[in-house]
């Protein structure tokens, strides 16, 4: 495997000393496709005992510069990215610092160089030089895999320190790096033997350190290129952040907020500074509702809010009569046929209660219908649950005076017409799933397309499962490896440095039709 891969890399250099050679002939009237290729270069790729204090490219062709500082890789870093101009045919590149003793450096350009006229790209243009004896010709291979979004990371940097903390600290940069193409494979060539730490991240910034809201991946032990010739493969994810803050939270002037947060913070406290008001609070997986209780003060409202040790800030809410007079809607439920099994909803925006139940009706076939409803006060909303009947028409009526907020403003008139599903409207899902001996403790999850878990279940094995009764609708299916059950996604812990929780996410495209049993066979390797 290594010879293979380092007879690879010769072999590319070879054929980039081969393109000096290669002079094109003209090609007519005929649409230029032919990429630019590089005639000749000073000092000749290879070179050792380097000491130039610049670098030059001859192309067949005249070209440009194309997003230099983003496509072109140095490898090992330089901490003053050197100065590029073009002349015509030529690319001079004038380094701004001394070099390293005795260290293989790579240039690889990427796409950062294109030809004038057609703007093809110079393809596979790397320059490679030695300010010692020889050219280091070790390499590592692997492959970068984002665990939560079970894709390929791309573009990730993959960087070798010597030391185990130097990608976080301020100081350092990576003694070797490169960067991972669109299957998540990388290759990190030209390395000397050593013991080297080994992370991929998702440099947002460029600044060959790791930040909050980076993706990160971390191998457990140092890899030596000499005897560690097998592919890596990192697993990445965000990590929770060390500090929070909350910047993007949103209000509206009837006294209510919201934001997002991790469901792993949930040591959260919210409190009014206005003794004549409390506050509520709702949790949900990835978000916090907060609003105000008690007659409306027209003004901006302070709450303290507090989360465990890593946060706490004042916020302002704003809180106005005139909008809770004019604004009291209550919405309709958002779908007009649902399942006979399922509770109606009924939403509002604000704080309200029941006022005079008798102002509410619930119809089928013109006769009166018995309902029970249960009002959420943590959701502003209200569940109407009945004895459904499969295949009936149904109308709920609400008249004002049904609902009241805190200033004893009352509702409008709602009428809103539903039907009840039958069997035949709904279809049925058959997942054949077969699943690895290392899934520890597989959560199932369908969901369905607004992302919504419409069925979950725990501890999956290789097995068939038959979903029943699910709206006819397109879905997508993810199994969580919640190794510590606590129902979360775990990513990577920094400090701890456990590795993130595994998601396995169907690739195929789930379309349910009614009256249909759609069978779907999952293998995950």
């Amino acid at each position: 495997m290594s010879k293979k891969i380092q007879t690879y890399c010769l072999f590319g250099m070879l054929l980039l000393l081969a393109a000096c050679a290669n002079v094109r002939n003209p090609q007519g009237g005929q649409k230029d496709n032919v990429p630019p290729v590089v005639l000749a270069a000073y000092p000749p790729p290879l070179s050792i005992h380097f000491n130039s204090k610049s670098i030059t490219f001859l192309f067949d062709e005249y070209v440009r510069l194309n997003d230099i500082n983003t496509n072109l890789v140095i490898s090992p870093p330089l901490q003053t990215k050197p100065k590029i101009k073009v002349r015509k045919k030529y690319v001079i590149l004038e380094l701004q610092e001394d070099l390293l003793p005795n260290t293989t450096y790579m240039f690889n350009f990427g796409d950062g160089i294109v030809d004038v006229n057609e703007s093809n790209k110079a393809q596979d243009l790397v320059y490679v030089f030695s300010t010692g004896d020889v050219i280091d010709s070790l390499f590592v291979a692997g492959q970068v895999w984002d665990v939560f979004n079970d894709v390929a990371a791309k573009n990730f940097k993959v960087m070798a320190y010597e030391n185990d903390t130097s990608i976080f600290s301020k100081k350092s940069t990576p003694l070797y790096f490169t960067r991972t193409k669109e299957d998540g494979s990388f290759l990190m060539p030209y390395m000397r033997a050593g013991e080297f730490f080994l992370y991929a991240l998702e440099d947002q910034n460029n600044n060959y350190r790791w930040d909050d809201g980076e993706a990160i991946g971390v191998l457990n032990d140092s890899i030596n290129p000499l005897n560690d010739t097998l592919p890596v493969r990192f697993q990445t994810s965000i990590p929770r952040a060390e500090k929070l803050y909350i910047n993007d939270f949103k209000t509206d002037s009837v006294g209510t907020m919201t934001f997002a947060l991790d469901a792993f913070y949930n040591d959260i406290s919210v409190v009014a500074l206005n003794q004549e008001l409390t506050t509520q609070l709702h949790r949900t997986k990835d978000s916090v509702y907060v609003w105000l209780k008690g007659m409306p003060t027209d003004k901006r409202e302070s709450v303290g809010v507090k989360i465990g040790e890593l946060y706490a800030d004042t916020l302002d809410i704003l809180y106005h009569s005139d909008a809770l007079k004019n604004s009291f809607k209550i919405s309709k439920p958002e779908r007009d046929k649902i399942k006979s099994d399922e509770k109606l909803v009924i939403k509002s925006r604000a704080l309200i209660t029941v006022k005079d139940e008798s102002k509410i009706s619930l119809i089928q076939d013109s006769i009166p219908t018995a309902f029970v409803l249960e009002y959420d006060s943590l959701r502003f909303q209200n569940t109407l649950k009945a004895a459904f009947k499969a295949g009936k028409n149904y109308e709920l009526n609400i008249y004002p005076d049904a609902f009241e907020n805190v200033l004893g403003t009352t509702n409008d008139t709602l009428k809103f017409s539903f039907s009840i599903l039958k069997q035949e409207d709904l279809g049925n899902l058959i997942l054949d799933l077969k699943v690895p001996d290392s899934l520890v403790f597989g959560r199932l999850m369908i969901l369905d397309k607004s992302n919504n878990i419409v069925f979950e279940k725990v501890n999956v094995r290789s097995e068939i499962i038959t979903i029943s009764s699910l709206l006819a609708g397109d879905y997508s299916i993810k199994i969580l490896d919640d190794r510590n059950q606590n129902g979360m996604y775990d990513p990577f812990d920094l400090t701890n440095k456990t590795a993130p929780e595994i998601m396995y996410i169907y690739s195929g495209k789930i379309s349910l039709r009614a009256n249909w049993d759609l069978k779907t066979e999952w293998k995950i390797e």
